[in-house]
C-alpha cells in the first residue's frame, strides 16, 4: 500500500490519479468512483495481452490499496507492473509503507530463515526486491 497526507485530501488524489493513469500511453480508466478507480493498459495493440490496474482508497485512512495483473493470466510481464505502480506512486508524491506477511517458522525456533516482516525478498526468498 501507499500512504498519503490527508485523508481530507481523497477526492483530489483520486482525481490526480485518474488524470496520470489517462494520460499514459495505451492507458483507459474503465471505472471510477470517489474511492476506487480500475484502469486497462494495452499491451498489444490488438488487446490480447493488457494489465488490469485497481486502486482502492481505504476510508478515514491515508491508504492507497492497490493491484496490477496481466491478463490473460500466466502471460509473463517481467515486472512491468511493478515498475509501472512505482512510477505511479513516484509521480503522486506518495509514500510506500512496508507489508508485513503471515510468519512462516522454518526451525521450532526463530532463525533468519523464518518468513516474517516487511517483504525484502521476492517470493522465493532468494531475489532482493528492486525498491
Amino acid at each position: 500500500p501507499w500512504e498519503y497526507a490527508d485523508a481530507r485530501q481523497a477526492a483530489a488524489l483520486m482525481q490526480r490519479l485518474r488524470d496520470v493513469l489517462a494520460a499514459q500511453p495505451g492507458c483507459e480508466v474503465v471505472e471510477a468512483d470517489s474511492r476506487y478507480v480500475r484502469a486497462v493498459v494495452n499491451v498489444l495493440a490488438d488487446g490480447s495481452v493488457r494489465d488490469e490496474l485497481e486502486f482502492y482508497l481505504t476510508p478515514d485512512d491515508v491508504l492507497v490499496q492497490f493491484r496490477a495483473q496481466r491478463s490473460p493470466a500466466g502471460v509473463p510481464d517481467l515486472g512491468a507492473n511493478r515498475q509501472r505502480v512505482e512510477r505511479l506512486r513516484k509521480t503522486l508524491g506518495l509514500a510506500k509503507l512496508p507489508v508485513l506477511r503471515d510468519r512462516t517458522t522454518r526451525l521450532w525456533f526463530e532463525s533468519p530463515l523464518d518468513q516474517f516482516g516487511p517483504a525484502e525478498y521476492d517470493a522465493s526468498g532468494l531475489a532482493p526486491l528492486g525498491r
